[in-house]
This record gives structure tokens, C-alpha cells and sequence, in this order.
């Protein structure tokens, strides 16, 4: 066949990204509520009566907790999924139903394994914070890598195996790479959500161990709105199409948003901490507080993304 080098060649158009990462993100929603089952229904089996009920008693309590789990879930499956697929030039599975499946096998199995290794670990653990007096530091000492270590292997790990188990089944086109804008918003939304819960819930003597139900129910309310002002931000701000997801620099800018945000909040705390000493009516320096915060907010998230993540045009 004859080539006429004067024929210039057909490029290959972008194509939408495969919908994979949606349905892990789902997916790992509801293993965190199907976790939280089986939870409940380990711990009724090895309580009496009495002591169960108690337990559930307290159980709304641990909202914040809960919800921090459920939401470094869905952010783990959905970033960790979408690094997959654009690292490897996946456009998606012959059948995602079988991925989805085995992702939800390989959970379980993780979560009891998981369970076995914490319950011999953890009567140590709880000794040695009791011999030591250790509080609320330790939480950051002991629990919180713990909770980050079950975060690697109960909901990230089942993420990857299974994506690469099934490798056979891929179907490779790297042109497939176009995420429309709500991908990078929502998970925008749900790092600021995380980073905000988790720091509610490792500040000391926090409220979610105290007897007012409201006041964990008033930090989830703000992680719901901080999280929405954010997706505001980072949807006005992006195109319709992106060419690619870019999980790596969207945590980091996340992060770099924040920590602006948090050190502007703080010295704007202690303004706000003045003026109440001062013996002004709280409730307008309050609510001001919080309008300037949510401006902030929204502020750092654009200085963020135009510094550190320009996503190309689809």
C-alpha cells in the first residue's frame, strides 16, 4: 500500500475516562456501612444485654469518627482507582460488575484479618496507655496509626488488588483520560472534609467523648459545609472536561489550601477570642468569624489550585 507522506495523520480525539472510580467510591461507602454492621453485630454477640445497650447509647456520639471513616474511604477508592487507571492507560473493564465484586470480597476478608491482628494487639496496646496515663496523647501515639495502617489495608488495599487481579480484563487506551469537573471537585470536597474531621477528632479532650449530642452533630454539620464551599470553589473554577484527574497534586494543593486556611483561622481566632474578652456581645463576632472563614476558604482553594494543580483542558 501506498503512504503519501503529504497525507498529514489523524490524530486520536481525547476520550471520556471510564466511570470506574464512581462506582468504587460508592462501593466503599457502603463496605464502610457494611464494616459498621458487622461491627455492631460482633459486638452484640460478645456483650450481655445490659452492656449492649449501653453501647448503643453511646454509639451517636462516635458520629464523627464514623464519618471521618466512611469519607477517607471514598477519597482512598476514588483517587487511588483513577491513579490506576491513568498510570496504566486503563479506559476501563470488559466487566466492572466482577471488579466491583471482588473488591467487596477482598474487604471482608481484610476487615476480619484485620479484626483477628487488632485483637492482639490492641490489650496491649490499651495496657500500656493505662500503666502510662496516656489520654489524649494516646491517641496520636498509638490509635491513630493504627487507624491509618487499617485505612492501608482494609480500604485501599482491596482497591488495588482487585484492579489488578483483573488486570486480563482491562482494556488499554490512554486517549481515555477526560473526567468531567465534579470528579476533581468532589474529591476536593471530601479531602477538606477528612483533614477537617480528623483534626476535630484527635483535638484533645474533644466533644465527641462528652455527654452534648449536639456538639459532634455541629462538627459534622461544618465538615458539610466547609466540604461544599469547597466543590463550589474548585467546580467554578475548572472547565467542563479535564484531561485527567491527577490525584498526586490534587492532595497535595489540597493540603497547601488548608494549611493556609489554618493558620489564617488561627490568628483570626485570636482576634476573635479579643473581642470577646473585651466584653463585646458574642453572637456578631461569632457569626462574622464564620462568614470570614467560609470566604477564606474559598480564597485558599483558588491560590491553591493556581499555584499547584492546573489540570489540562479536555
Amino acid at each position: 500500500m501506498h503512504l503519501n507522506p503529504f497525507e498529514k495523520a489523524e490524530l486520536q480525539a481525547p476520550a471520556v475516562a471510564s466511570r470506574l472510580p464512581m462506582y468504587f467510591m460508592l462501593a466503599a461507602l457502603g463496605t464502610s456501612v457494611l464494616g459498621f454492621l458487622i461491627n455492631l453485630a460482633t459486638v452484640h454477640f460478645s456483650m450481655s444485654e445490659e452492656a449492649f445497650g449501653g453501647y448503643l447509647q453511646a454509639l451517636p456520639y462516635q458520629i464523627v469518627p464514623l464519618a471521618c471513616g466512611a469519607a477517607m474511604s471514598m477519597l482512598g477508592a476514588l483517587l487511588l482507582s483513577r491513579y490506576y487507571l491513568e498510570r496504566h492507560g486503563v479506559a476501563g473493564y470488559q466487566n466492572g460488575a466482577a471488579v466491583l465484586g471482588l473488591y467487596v470480597v477482598l474487604f471482608v476478608l481484610l476487615m476480619f484479618a484485620w479484626g483477628y491482628l487488632n485483637a492482639q494487639i490492641m490489650g496491649q496496646v490499651y495496657r500500656i496507655m493505662q500503666e502510662r496515663h496516656l489520654g489524649a496523647s494516646g491517641t496520636l501515639v498509638f490509635l491513630e496509626p493504627l487507624g491509618w495502617l487499617y485505612f492501608a489495608m482494609v480500604s485501599l488495599l482491596p482497591v488495588w488488588l482487585s484492579l489488578k487481579l483483573l488486570r486480563g480484563q482491562a482494556r488499554l487506551d490512554a486517549s481515555a483520560r477526560l473526567v468531567a469537573r465534579w470528579e476533581p471537585a468532589l474529591a476536593w470536597a471530601l479531602c477538606v472534609a477528612v483533614i477537617y474531621l480528623k483534626l476535630a477528632y484527635l483535638v484533645p479532650g474533644m466533644m465527641i467523648y462528652g455527654e452534648d449530642l449536639w456538639l459532634p452533630v455541629a462538627v459534622l454539620a461544618g465538615a458539610l459545609l466547609y466540604a461544599g464551599v469547597t466543590f463550589l470553589a474548585v467546580w467554578t473554577r475548572l472547565a467542563p472536561w479535564q484531561s485527567g484527574l491527577l490525584p498526586g497534586k490534587l492532595i497535595l494543593a489540597c493540603i497547601v489550601a488548608l494549611l493556609m486556611w489554618l493558620l489564617i483561622a488561627v490568628l483570626a481566632g485570636l482576634g476573635l477570642l479579643f473581642a470577646l474578652y473585651a466584653g463585646s456581645d458574642p453572637v456578631l463576632p461569632v457569626l462574622l468569624y464564620g462568614l470570614v472563614m467560609l470566604a477564606l476558604l474559598w480564597l485558599a482553594v483558588r491560590l491553591s489550585m493556581r499555584w499547584l494543580y492546573r489540570p489540562q483542558l479536555g
